[in-house]
């Protein structure tokens, strides 16, 4: 048996016969819970069997996830299109970033130090199929900013598409 102490009182943690934790819930998990580790520790299936505990037992649950790992999925996806550098890819990324907002074709072509703007519009496309930015005008003016709502509706889509078995 493990003690876990808090400011007011004293709660058990006990250990099954058979290996398992039997946490008081209530106590323990009471306020905001947070699930960390690096990728590939077993965070997804930790939270998801504590979440199905606490419904099972009638507790309000609320999930707050951010789709980081999602836009960078895409981010990388936009760097394997055939006929795209990837590196302008990330020189998109980094200027929209760097600027705070929109930027034009030739301002990354300037930064990423090359003279034809027409692989930047590749790259920009690239990003745009993936649904991170969304372009506008054309030509050496054409501008690109980051699509934050059509990432999050893309984000949610697949998210419940994997959550039902569909993805």
């Amino acid at each position: 048996m493990t003690e876990v102490n808090s400011d007011t009182q004293s709660q058990s943690i006990n250990v099954t016969t058979n290996g398992e934790l039997e946490l008081p819930i209530v106590e323990v998990l009471a306020g905001r819970t947070f699930v960390t580790g690096k990728s590939g520790s077993g965070k997804s299936n930790t939270a998801s069997v504590i979440i199905e505990e606490l419904l099972n037992q009638q507790f309000p649950v609320l999930i707050v996830e951010e789709c980081h790992e999602y836009i960078q999925q895409q981010i990388d996806a936009a760097k394997q299109v055939e006929n795209v550098t990837p590196r302008y890819v990330t020189g998109v990324v980094k200027l929209i970033l760097q600027n705070g907002g929109r930027v034009t074709r030739r301002e990354v072509t300037d930064d990423v130090g090359i003279k034809s703007a027409g692989n930047i519009g590749k790259a920009m496309k690239a990003l745009s199929d993936q649904g991170v930015v969304e372009l506008s005008g054309a030509g050496d003016q054409q501008t690109a900013d980051f699509a934050f709502k059509s990432v999050q509706k893309q984000y949610e889509s697949e998210t419940i598409m994997e959550s039902v078995g569909l993805n």
